[in-house]
């Protein structure tokens, strides 16, 4: 299996970011950072690869193309789309929205079905917040990869609680090591 991450959003997508920087978060920084942490977490035997290894907006088209190139070429990838969350209006505005959400497409593979309900609960037991659960969207990194493919919304950039669980250490590592156990469990039961 080769895992692909998709480290959603780059430094000149505007309004991805929590309220009042600083202190706060910006969500192309944020989403890079998971990406290395999973990778560093990552056991030796797996295969894991970066989507984007730049901190440069890389439009949707060009990661689902990588993608899709990949997984014309190897029969067994999964592509892994990570984000933060943002709510309201303003991204100038604090609000009560949290929780921790996955995506797959409307017309998932059973493989996504599969890992994302291995990997919401994950999540929102490891970091003890609300699983907003399964949801299913059709994101256009969902709806136009040629393999099985979720997104993660780890949490809310606009909630000022869980902004600053989101740009602390300790709580991207849980959310790494989260999202590497749901990747172990998947592999081993399927």
């Amino acid at each position: 299996m080769i895992w692909l991450l998709d480290p959603g959003h780059g430094i000149e997508t505007n309004g991805k970011r929590s309220p009042f920087i600083p202190p706060g978060i910006r969500e192309y920084e944020f989403n890079r950072d998971i990406a290395r942490r999973i990778i560093d977490w990552f056991p030796r035997q797996l295969d894991i690869q970066s989507i984007v290894n730049d901190e440069h907006s890389v439009k949707l088209r060009h990661r689902v193309n990588r993608a899709n190139a990949i997984a014309e070429q190897e029969d067994e990838v999964f592509f892994i789309s990570l984000h933060a969350n943002a709510s309201g209006r303003s991204a100038r505005e604090w609000n009560d929205a949290h929780g921790s959400t996955v995506f797959v497409s409307e017309n998932a593979s059973q493989s996504s079905a599969l890992f994302a309900d291995i990997l919401a609960p994950r999540i929102a037991l490891t970091l003890k917040t609300k699983d907003r659960g399964v949801r299913r969207r059709d994101f256009y990194v969902l709806h136009k990869t040629r393999c099985p493919a979720v997104l993660i919304e780890y949490g809310f950039m606009t909630n000022e609680i869980e902004a600053a669980k989101l740009a602390s250490d300790g709580y991207r590592e849980l959310l790494a090591q989260a999202t590497v156990g749901a990747m172990l469990e998947f592999e081993e039961r399927f």
